[in-house]
């Protein structure tokens, strides 16, 4: 997978390394929101590692959160770069 500077991947990881890590990660829902279409492309950045799903206590839904690959991926393209990962 490859990430560029601006991508819908790069939105993704910057939005979710916006908040200090205790409090880290956001819904499907609130990601679309913030960058459209994002949604669809969570399922094959957590099969590059990238992100997680984050399930709640005991209840239902879940919160996607950032990986370290993550972080080094967004370093990666932090300078406007690409990132390939393996």
């Amino acid at each position: 997978m490859q990430i560029l500077w601006g991508s819908l991947e790069h939105q993704v990881l910057e939005l979710l390394f916006e908040f200090p890590a205790p409090v880290r990660g956001m819904s499907e829902v609130m990601i679309d929101r913030a960058a459209p279409g994002a949604g669809r492309m969570l399922d094959e950045m957590a099969e590059a590692g990238l992100v997680a799903s984050r399930g709640w206590c005991e209840g239902p839904g879940a919160i996607w959160v950032p990986t370290d690959e993550g972080a080094t991926a967004l370093a990666g393209v932090s300078n406007g770069d690409a990132a390939l990962l393996p």
